[in-house]
């Protein structure tokens, strides 16, 4: 069985090599993958259980989530919406989006300590769906092309995650704390109550009003795509939305966790 030491390796010869977006298709289409997202139906002492499970998969996470999986955190995803800046590890890939050029005078660091940057073209977006008819350009949509082709969300899910995990070619997919929101521009995340993680957080943002119907309203191109590639996905989550299909199947932390101690 494939294990951690080999996903580190990759990772490190990725950062050595200085590869491309575009060399790392396919590259851990051996492994499953788990992405940690920043939603409250997250709680903390629920990493111990997220960390046993982590230990030979490929693990993405999605900016805050990073602090609380220590050496784990394979792939850090970042972007300017409750940014704070991070440290960078040999082992780990940094990956920032971002949509104006402001951010790069504003926070050069997070610029130059990135392993990718993701160009988001705001003129553009995933929630325009209906007018995409045919799966050719969808799958322009998903691509990953490093400019302003990367379509802007709603989320970085859209933008950043969904896009990578097609690129990379796990198959299996667990997601953690993917709760979409209460189109009431909720601000909460699992962290809220962290005085010390919240206090170096800047331009605190949540979902804005619409935004979980919009989100909703993609998921079955996203269905539609993912399922023709065979790649699926367990939400793990109390609170997401999200009927549960072929492609997405949604369940409860509780229910996850039984399933895994058997």
């Amino acid at each position: 069985m494939l294990n951690r030491s080999q996903i580190k390796d990759i990772i490190i010869e990725i950062k050595d090599k200085k590869l491309s977006l575009e060399q790392l298709s396919g590259l851990f289409s051996n492994f499953e993958t788990v992405v940690i997202a920043c939603g409250p139906s997250l709680k903390k002492e629920n990493f111990p259980y997220i960390k046993k499970f982590c230990e030979d998969k490929l693990v993405i996470c999605i900016k805050q989530s990073k602090l609380y999986m220590d050496e784990l955190c394979d792939i850090h995803i970042n972007n300017f919406c409750n940014y704070q800046n991070y440290s960078n590890s040999r082992d780990s890939i940094s990956c920032l989006a971002w949509w104006d050029n402001h951010q790069k005078l504003a926070h050069p660091e997070s610029f130059s300590s990135a392993d990718f940057l993701f160009k988001i073209n705001t003129t553009n977006t995933i929630s325009s769906l209906s007018s995409v008819l045919n799966q050719d350009g969808f799958d322009n949509m998903v691509a990953i092309n490093n400019d302003d082709r990367i379509f802007k969300g709603p989320g970085i899910m859209y933008e950043c995650v969904f896009p990578l995990i097609n690129l990379l070619g796990s198959k299996k997919i667990t997601i953690f704390g993917w709760d979409i929101g209460n189109n009431k521009n909720s601000i909460n995340h699992f962290y809220d109550k962290d005085g010390e993680t919240d206090s170096k957080i800047k331009y605190k943002a949540g979902s804005y009003i619409g935004e979980t119907d919009l989100i909703l309203q993609a998921i079955p191109k996203f269905s539609k795509f993912f399922n023709k590639r065979g790649i699926f996905f367990d939400i793990v989550s109390d609170i997401n939305p999200l009927k549960s299909g072929q492609t997405f199947n949604k369940i409860t932390f509780e229910k996850w966790r039984s399933s895994n101690e058997k």
